[in-house]
């Protein structure tokens, strides 16, 4: 429902197994991470990145370029059910469900700052 997308280039230098190991060591903030070796990065968030009410995915990929290495991070929250569940109820009693919707927009943000973090220590590891 809310999405964003964080990337970062990194220079030349680490290559391989050594890249993917740094990615996900650095990357690690974020939960359980997994870099493929066609470049795929699954990542399982942290609980304290989500909530009761909100539900949060990411993904990104290791990408070469001519310059060094890409990597970028797609993340989305979104309203659970039980999220939808109390909006619904609120809509119907009191008018402030629609709010509750909201929650997830909230969370992209610390979502957002926390990627951009992770990112910048991967950028400053790499150099």
């Amino acid at each position: 429902m809310f999405k964003g997308e964080e990337v970062v280039r990194l220079p030349p230098g680490l290559t391989g197994e050594r890249l993917r190991e740094k990615v996900e060591e650095v990357l690690s903030a974020l939960g359980r991470t997994r870099v493929e070796e066609r470049g795929l990065i699954s990542i399982e968030p942290r609980e304290k990145l989500g909530s009761f009410l909100t539900e949060v995915s990411m993904e990104g990929s290791l990408r070469p370029r001519s310059n060094g290495h890409e990597v970028s991070v797609s993340y989305e929250c979104k309203p659970t059910v039980a999220n939808w569940v109390i909006s619904g109820i609120l809509l119907l009693t009191t008018c402030v469900g629609g709010a509750v919707i909201l929650v997830p927009l909230q969370a992209k943000s610390s979502v957002g700052k926390a990627v951009r973090s992770a990112l910048a220590d991967l950028e400053d590891e790499c150099r």
